[in-house]
């Protein structure tokens, strides 16, 4: 709670490891194994950069800095990341560079309503695609759209939903249908002809 209402006046945050080797001054290939090479790409091209923050470590303010940024980096580590739940629950569009590895829930949520997924070969192109999507209003429609599927990726009951989306996957194999999710309503579709609506129904319990 004492997170909500702040001032989402910085574009981009990361901070985390990097793992730069043998050190900054190193070539971008013998550092490219961890993360796949891309929290080394972003923080190589713009750790200097005026509006996007890119930190080599994690800071005392990390999870109120993801609560004031519009955009959040989300890359893989040695694999699988947990930034993209980070990222969602905090209300900051997080921007998946990890070519290759889905985030959760990428098969069942409409993810491009909510997060943006960047090719590695584009990162240089990051901060006008970022600026495009500010001018142009898609980042506060992104930012609407969380309102309604960061629930979905928490997984307490008295507010997440994901245990809801687990069952709702099951339930549309079973009736050999797709998942669907209307994120401007918040409607939730499992292919048995029956709509939950997620902001006015109870989680899902055991």
């Amino acid at each position: 709670p004492e997170l909500r209402g702040l001032n989402r006046s910085d574009t981009l945050y990361f901070a985390g490891e990097v793992d730069l080797y043998p050190g900054p001054e190193s070539k971008p290939w013998e550092d490219c194994p961890y993360s796949f090479g891309g929290r080394q790409m972003v923080w190589r091209m713009f750790h200097r950069h005026p509006v996007l923050r890119v930190s080599l470590k994690h800071t005392n303010s990390y999870w109120r800095d993801l609560s004031s940024h519009t955009f959040c980096l989300s890359t893989a580590g040695w694999g699988w990341s947990g930034r993209f739940k980070a990222s969602v629950t905090h209300g900051c569009i997080p921007v998946v560079v990890q070519d290759g590895i889905r985030v959760e829930w990428e098969e069942q949520l409409p993810m491009q309503d909510y997060a943006l997924r960047m090719p590695l070969y584009m990162v240089h192109e990051l901060p006008e695609i970022l600026e495009l999507l500010v001018n142009t209003g898609k980042a506060e429609k992104m930012r609407q759209a969380m309102q309604c599927t960061w629930r979905f990726h928490w997984w307490l009951p008295t507010v997440g939903r994901a245990l809801d989306l687990v069952m709702c996957e099951l339930k549309a194999r079973l009736h050999n249908k797709r998942v669907k999710l209307d994120t401007s309503t918040c409607m939730l579709d499992c292919g048995d002809g029956q709509l939950i609506d997620v902001y006015n129904s109870k989680p899902y319990m055991v």
